[in-house]
């Protein structure tokens, strides 16, 4: 990746959270210093509150927590900038 930022839309719940934390460690490693990624994705919340449907064989949401997690673990410094019920938006800084 050329640029200084990378983006993710609604495409990495399709991923479990070992393949989540991989591709966290993946694009830390694409992105230069000073460099951002933004996920903007569906994630684990309270269920009576769900907009977005889900199919559990291809989606696997996570909660917002363990994505920051994830992307700290990935040397990211995450935050989150919007949470809607189920849809969440984080930014990662390098």
């Amino acid at each position: 990746m050329n640029s200084l930022k990378g983006v993710s839309t609604l495409t990495v719940h399709h991923l479990d959270a070992a393949g989540k934390a991989d591709l966290f460690r993946r694009v830390r490693g694409r992105l230069r210093t000073g460099g951002r990624f933004i996920l903007a994705d569906v994630v684990v919340g309270d269920p009576r509150n769900a907009v977005t449907p889900v199919c559990p064989r291809h989606d696997k949401p996570s909660l917002v927590a363990d994505q920051l997690g994830w992307l700290q673990e990935a040397e990211f410094r995450p935050t989150v900038r919007r949470q809607d019920e189920d849809l969440a938006i984080v930014t990662a800084d390098t």
